[in-house]
């Protein structure tokens, strides 16, 4: 596979935010593939994914991605706010997922606002506007927190059902559902 044909590629990569996170991390990232973080608390998973999508400091390393390449970033502690309250129907507006094509289950929340569904009915709906965005590369942090074991289920349904076009990246403390989702995984140290 020729290096135009890579979503992502990170080379000795080590990121943080005053001091490095991270260890020296490397790998590629294809269309199609679901790649899983694994790891130890403390050990840089979420400074990861952070420099990934921009926001955690480079300190050595390269980050290659094509410059066009939309990015969504599901966060692992995000809390809806009551000052810009969002309904499930505008959050999929704003990521381009489809209202109609939801599962029944996230369907029936989509017109509630976000601040007021419970942690596990709003951890589902900002799942399917990540899941079923436009983005070509999506960032899972912590995608089963709050989820009940048939939520799971469900999630590990819809990541399997998308586009093969876009690449994941899924970090989780559940080996389980990382076995599960993923086509290949990495160890953070």
């Amino acid at each position: 596979m020729s290096s135009s044909e890579w979503l992502l590629q990170c080379t000795d990569l080590s990121a943080g935010y005053s001091s490095a996170v991270t260890g020296k991390v490397s790998f590629k990232l294809a269309s199609g593939e679901v790649l899983g973080v694994r790891g130890q608390n403390g050990v840089g998973k979420s400074t990861l994914l952070r420099a990934i999508a921009g926001s955690a400091r480079l300190f050595s390393g390269s980050l290659e991605r094509d410059s066009g390449t939309e990015i969504l970033h599901h966060q692992q502690n995000w809390e809806a706010g009551t000052e810009l309250p969002l309904t499930g129907k505008d959050l999929c507006h704003l990521t381009g997922a489809s209202l109609d094509a939801a599962p029944e289950r996230i369907r029936v929340l989509l017109g509630k606002r976000l601040d007021q569904l419970s942690g596990g009915q709003g951890q589902l709906v900002r799942l399917w506007a990540c899941l079923d965005s436009t983005a070509a590369l999506l960032l899972l942090d912590e995608p089963t927190n709050s989820l009940d074991t048939s939520a799971i289920e469900l999630l590990t349904a819809m990541i399997h059902q998308t586009s093969p076009d876009r690449g994941m990246i899924v970090v989780s403390h559940e080996a389980q559902f990382l076995d599960a989702v993923c086509n290949r995984s990495i160890t953070l140290e």
